[in-house]
């Protein structure tokens, strides 16, 4: 069951609702940025507890994180060094001391908070060695992010990061803070990908047969959190 609970920090100007779903038999932790949406729309704990439950899997703790108001998704989300360092320094610790153990880490986004996800592995890989981004906003600021990863991954690094063949729209403009996509998702998706296959990272690309939204985000959950968690 997701218990309410909040987390306050000056790095997210404030206090942040956080939901919680305790694995008993595990020590893997998955972060979903995005958590109104994941609730929500994706209905990932749903499909996280029949996931693990028919397939006899150890259960992993699930941490879903409210992304605020609609300025703060756009203001976090993209490539945000206070973010990121967030995540990493003070949300992680406060897991750990929540569960009393230290957890392996999955940081996990959708469209603009998937970018999100792919920043912090790339700033802090010592701590999120797993990611999953699904249809990653790669096209922000000129895809910008494709352009910083150079540097050798560490080992045993990994990312899940997914697409729909239908989200070819160029030339958008995303509010509410004016956000310029030039680039269509699918073709800055698979540059990014490309860039962190050269870099090191172990990265699973899923071409989806659909658009940017919930459906297919919910199709390819169970694989993908397979296949970060366990490898198969």
């Amino acid at each position: 069951m997701l218990q309410l609970t909040s987390i306050s920090n000056q790095r997210i100007r404030g206090t942040r609702k956080v939901w919680v779903e305790r694995g008993e038999r595990d020590d893997h932790c998955c972060i979903f940025l995005d958590a109104e949406l994941y609730i929500e729309r994706v209905h990932a704990p749903e499909i996280v507890r029949e996931m693990f439950g028919e397939n006899n899997e150890p259960a992993a703790t699930c941490i879903y994180l409210s992304f605020g108001e609609s300025i703060d998704r756009h203001i976090d989300f993209a490539c945000n060094e206070e973010f990121a360092s967030f995540l990493a320094k003070d949300l992680c610790p406060w897991i750990d001391s929540l569960t009393e153990r230290t957890n392996d880490f999955v940081l996990c986004g959708l469209s603009l908070s998937g970018l999100a996800a792919a920043f912090a592995a790339h700033r802090y890989p010592q701590v999120f060695r797993r990611t999953l981004c699904q249809s990653p906003s790669a096209w922000w600021n000129d895809e910008w992010l494709t352009g910083q990863i150079q540097d050798p991954a560490l080992d045993r690094s990994k990312c899940w990061i997914s697409v729909g063949d239908r989200e070819t729209e160029e030339n958008v403009t995303h509010d509410p803070t004016g956000m310029v996509q030039k680039t269509s998702q699918i073709s800055s998706v698979r540059r990014l990908a490309l860039a962190m296959g050269s870099s090191g990272v172990d990265v699973r690309v899923n071409l989806i047969a659909g658009g940017h939204g919930p459906t297919c985000w919910a199709a390819e959950l169970p694989s993908a959190l397979r296949w970060l968690l366990h490898g198969g």
